[in-house]
């Protein structure tokens, strides 16, 4: 099934641990974020409106999203890449994306410099 069978475990009707929208903002620019973003559909890919705009054209508005994050140690090649020093922790999120009838339309899972970026959500009671 790949990436996104991999993480959708539980499928339509599985319940986000938390309600709200997020938004990721760059303190600073150390070295670059690692991603890795799986579609259903690779004409999905870029395009004016960006992933979403062209998911909605393919009938697949995204219409949930679910964020887990994870505060951990790097792995070697991370730490590289973004160019830590010794013992900096970075951030891993996964971004999963549901349409209407519950259906996985993106996975997006990006490790980060903990120190260069400010994660912020807000939440409507």
């Amino acid at each position: 099934m790949g990436f996104i069978g991999a993480h959708a475990i539980g499928g339509p009707g599985r319940e986000a641990r938390a309600a709200g929208t997020g938004q990721i903002g760059a303190v600073r620019t150390r070295g670059p974020t690692t991603a890795r973003r799986e579609l259903p559909d690779h004409r999905a890919g870029h395009g004016p409106g960006g992933v979403y705009a062209r998911l909605s054209d393919l009938g697949h508005a995204p219409a949930r999203f679910r964020e887990e994050l994870r505060s951990r140690m790097p792995t070697r090649p991370e730490a590289d890449r973004l160019e830590l020093p010794p013992g900096a922790p970075v951030i891993h999120l996964t971004r999963t994306a549901f349409d209407t009838e519950g259906r996985v339309i993106e996975m997006n899972e990006m490790v980060l410099d903990s120190a260069a970026y400010v994660l912020e959500y807000d939440f409507e009671t």
